[in-house]
């Protein structure tokens, strides 16, 4: 399933990088939180489910790499909020979780 891969891949940049043991952790809080949020959605909406999990995928590996480019970060981040959008009032937990995660990528300084 594609979106598992997705989710797995996003464990995996946060398992290699360089953020402290406190941001890791709840990095990897809220993944799990998004990874149940986006299963549940994948049963009635897989290609939106897969949409979110990508931009997701694509936000973090922006803001983790070493030599971060300030266009590219901007844009995945903004993609990622443009794919949730639709989500604020049927998906209340996903549409916050998303914010949540935003919110501590622009922490590490996106």
């Amino acid at each position: 399933m594609m979106l598992n891969e997705t989710l797995n891949k996003i464990e995996n940049l946060l398992s290699s990088s360089q953020l402290s043991e406190s941001q890791r952790k709840e990095l990897n809080r809220l993944l799990a939180i998004l990874k149940t949020e986006l299963v549940e959605l994948s049963k009635t909406q897989q290609e939106q489910a897969d949409s979110i999990a990508g931009f997701a995928k694509i936000a973090t590996f922006e803001a983790l790499r070493k030599e971060k480019n300030p266009e590219l970060t901007k844009t995945s981040v903004h993609g990622l909020k443009a794919s949730i959008e639709d989500f604020e009032n049927s998906h209340p937990q996903l549409f916050t979780t998303i914010q949540a995660i935003i919110n501590s990528l622009r922490g590490l300084g996106v």
